[in-house]
C-alpha cells in the first residue's frame, strides 16, 4: 500500500470516528441523566466502536512507516 492510499484509509476512518462522536453526543442530550440505561449501552457500544477504528489508524500508521 502507497503511503497517498494509507493516509485516504486513515482520512476516510477519521470522518467515521468523527460520525460516532456525534451519535454518542446526540444519544446523551436525547437521554439526559439517568434516564435511559438502553442509551447507555448504545453510547458504550459506540464507544467500542470509536476505539477499534482508532487501531485501526494506529496500524496504518505503521504501515505508513515501514513503507
Amino acid at each position: 500500500m502507497e503511503s497517498w492510499q494509507i493516509n485516504l484509509a486513515k482520512e476516510a476512518v477519521r470522518k467515521e470516528i468523527l460520525q460516532l462522536i456525534t451519535e454518542q453526543k446526540e444519544a446523551l442530550i436525547k437521554a439526559g441523566p439517568g434516564k435511559d440505561k438502553q442509551v447507555h449501552e448504545l453510547v458504550d457500544d459506540l464507544h467500542n466502536q470509536i476505539r477499534l477504528r482508532m487501531d485501526v489508524i494506529r496500524a496504518l500508521e505503521k504501515l505508513d512507516i515501514i513503507d
